[in-house]
């Protein structure tokens, strides 16, 4: 049912610069499609197809794209809130189609975007799977929408807050930095979500918030969650520093956060007998304004951890601002900012 299409003008590859970002799509789309089956298509144009593309297929979705950017964005995915005509075409009437992605349902565009919003959206597609694109919309009608407070965007904020009043360094949706040639070189899968460090201390958060699945409002499945949470154990699952690879994770302890108690009903004892993960309900810690006010089940100390690697990722933890969507220095303002302009 869903469907990727990378839209690429070929003449352009001649440059480096495009090359190599194309090379990096279609890298991250062989990934989504060997682990989540979704196929892809390259499609190369020129500017008679770019304008059919534009007028037949973006610009009958134009509200349907801009709602789901929202959705997006309301996820912590960088990528622009904008009508089709905004977003893909010049005031002199310049079509831009030459690097961007298509996100297809039954055939017909749910999302598009260009330029930097490409990398963005296929880098969180391949941390979040389908999940993702099962909190689109499919098309324009009236249906549940997710209250603010139930919002992931909104809970990790809350949340960081609350860490960093306790005097943690808080950094928000870590992905990796493979390729940017910095050590230490991580693969956070799936990406963390928060990672908060306090002296020798490191903590991992997975935040679940509400979702729009079709018309309705839904909690994220708790398999998935459980799952998610569990492999933070050994993440991030490929860790290399000064051409030593380490295995192991690199938590002290892992939390798995949920908006409200009833969330979390039906798989305490599941997580209780089976994992060492924690509980944490986040409507409770930001009523008392106290992160550890929300406690439904205390994590265990992490069996996988590897005591060098986590000295590492302290010791080096400047290289995580530059790859988190926002950090305790560098993300404070850009996360209020953000907020502000969803609101």
């Amino acid at each position: 049912m869903f469907r990727m299409v990378l839209v690429i003008d070929q003449s352009l590859l001649k440059y480096e610069d495009n090359r190599r970002k194309f090379e990096e799509a279609k890298r991250l789309l062989e990934l989504i499609r060997y682990y989540y089956g979704i196929p892809y298509e390259v499609w190369y144009v020129d500017e008679v197809k770019t304008e059919r593309i534009y007028e037949e297929m973006l610009k009958p979705k134009s509200r349907l794209i801009r709602e789901n950017s929202e959705i997006l964005c309301s996820m912590g995915i960088k990528v622009y809130v904008e009508t089709v005509a905004r977003k893909f075409k010049s005031r002199s009437g310049y079509i831009y189609l030459h690097y961007s992605l298509l996100v297809l349902y039954n055939d017909e565009v749910i999302w598009a975007g260009w330029s930097d919003e490409v990398l963005e959206f296929l880098k969180a597609l391949v941390g979040k799977g389908v999940t993702l694109l099962d909190s689109l919309k499919i098309s324009i009608r009236k249906g549940a929408s997710v209250p603010s407070t139930l919002t992931e965007s909104n809970l990790l904020s809350n949340l960081a807050s609350l860490l960093e009043k306790d005097g943690y360094e808080v950094f928000i949706n870590v992905r990796h930095n493979m390729n940017a040639g910095e050590e230490p070189t991580y693969l956070f899968t799936p990406d963390a979500d928060i990672i908060a460090i306090r002296e020798n201390e490191v903590l991992g958060f997975e935040v679940k918030g509400y979702r729009r699945v079709r018309d309705r409002l839904e909690p994220a499945p708790p398999h998935e969650d459980i799952g998610e949470a569990i492999m933070y154990l050994a993440n991030p699952l490929y860790f290399n520093y000064m051409n030593t690879n380490y295995s192991g994770g690199v938590f002290d302890k892992v939390y798995l956060c949920y908006p409200k108690r009833e969330d979390v009903e039906g798989i305490r004892s599941i997580v209780e007998k089976c994992t060492p993960i924690g509980l944490l309900v986040l409507e409770d810690s930001v009523k008392r304004n106290n992160w550890r006010a929300g406690m439904i089940l205390e994590a265990k100390r992490n069996p996988l951890l590897n005591e060098e690697k986590k000295r590492i990722m302290i010791k080096e933890k400047y290289v995580l601002l530059r790859y988190a969507y926002a950090g305790t220095y560098k993300g404070l303002l850009q996360r209020y900012l953000t907020q502000w302009y969803q609101s």
